[in-house]
C-alpha cells in the first residue's frame, strides 16, 4: 500500500560501489593501501622482509606479487609516502641494505 502521507518515511536500500577486480587503479590503490598498512605495523624493515610480508597479505583474494609490490613501492617512494634508506656498511650479496620506513 502507497502512503500519500508525505511524513511517512521508510529506509531506501542502495547498492555500493565495489571496486572492480578489472580496474588496475582500483587494485594498485589497494595494494598500495595495504603496503603501508605492512609498514604502519612494522615501522621499519628491509627491502626482503618488506617484500615477504606484502606476499603474505591478499588484496581482492590475491596475494601481492612480486611485480605488483615492485611496481607500487615505486609509486609509494616517488609521492613521499615511503622513505627508503641504504645502509652503506652492510653490504649484502645484491649490493647495499635497503631499509623502508614511513616518513615522520
Amino acid at each position: 500500500m502507497i502512503s500519500d502521507d508525505p511524513d511517512d518515511t521508510s529506509l531506501v536500500v542502495v547498492e555500493m560501489d565495489t571496486p572492480d577486480p578489472q580496474d588496475k587503479n582500483a587494485v594498485n590503490d589497494a595494494i598500495q593501501q595495504a603496503m603501508l598498512e605492512v609498514l604502519s605495523v612494522h615501522q621499519r624493515l628491509t627491502s626482503g622482509d618488506y617484500l615477504r610480508k606484502c606476499k603474505l597479505v591478499e588484496v581482492n583474494g590475491t596475494p601481492i606479487n612480486d611485480s605488483a609490490f615492485y611496481r607500487n613501492l615505486k609509486i609509494l617512494r616517488s609521492c613521499g609516502l615511503i622513505k627508503q634508506e641504504t645502509e652503506e656498511n652492510a653490504p649484502t650479496k645484491k649490493g647495499v641494505k635497503v631499509w623502508y620506513s614511513l616518513p615522520n
